[in-house]
């Protein structure tokens, strides 16, 4: 009796479920995360037309990610079908090509076809995902100075998370380059007001949250805008060096 080999390259993991080793799914032909379109904007003139693409913010921006991944169903198992829509139809996950490792793309997944053939079944399943690709986590520590330098691992605009932790009761700690007006990109200032000692201050730009001990600070704090990270060197700054700074984001590419 033929048996399947314990392992295959070239598959994806959706979630924490590889598409061989989980479902003994094998790839029709290579798999390609379909690239985003992207948002552009023309007038017409007499003599043409004008780009106005990146006029606002100076950069592309771009649509969803939209596409489908066939494979053919090795395993002969008439439940199969049926795990493979439990898991993942309609779902949100992160996804991970075997051939692409450092990169992760969020979105959405669903089966779009499920054909049962003499020998092995075959099956398309399509997905909606963020136009970025991700890199893990990177982390920027900024203690005890009142500046730093540093030039970040990203392609574009990404939202990031600021811990301030001061190291001494402070009446009011004022933040420089740690946010970006969305449309212009020029930097603005945070000011956070009765800092405790050894209490930490989290400025979620993800979540769009200021906590200090799980307890909403957002009151305290002076700020138009979340924290993101900028591509290219930067130096953030702060108003006194009682503080220990960590900024978390995640890199951003096309």
């Amino acid at each position: 009796m033929w048996k399947l080999p314990s392992d295959m390259p070239h598959g994806i993991t959706i979630g924490n479920k590889h598409s061989y080793r989980d479902f003994h799914l094998i790839p029709s032909s290579p798999l390609v995360i379909a690239p985003p379109e992207p948002k552009t904007s023309y007038d017409d003139t007499k003599d043409g037309e004008i780009d106005r693409t990146m006029m606002l913010r100076g950069e592309v921006k771009y649509e969803n990610r939209k596409g489908s991944l066939e494979f053919t169903v090795l395993k002969r198992d008439g439940g199969l079908y049926s795990e493979i829509m439990a898991y993942l139809h309609g779902k949100e996950y992160e996804a991970v090509l075997d051939d692409d490792p450092a990169f992760s793309y969020k979105g959405r997944f669903f089966v779009e076809s499920y054909a049962p053939g003499r020998n092995f079944a075959s099956i398309t399943i399509g997905y909606i995902l963020e136009p970025y690709k991700y890199k893990d986590y990177v982390t920027v520590d900024f203690n005890k100075a009142k500046s730093k330098s540093f030039t970040p691992d990203t392609l574009f605009v990404t939202p990031s998370t600021v811990t301030v932790s001061p190291t001494a009761d402070l009446t009011k700690v004022t933040l420089t380059n740690l946010v970006r007006d969305p449309v212009s990109l020029a930097s603005e200032t945070i000011t956070i007001n009765t800092l405790s000692s050894g209490k930490a201050i989290v400025l979620d730009g993800e979540a769009m949250t200021v906590l200090e001990a799980g307890a909403n600070k957002y009151a305290d704090t002076e700020l138009w805008h979340f924290p993101s990270i900028v591509p290219g060197k930067q130096t953030v700054k702060a108003s006194v060096a009682s503080l220990n700074i960590q900024i978390k984001y995640r890199p951003r590419y096309i």
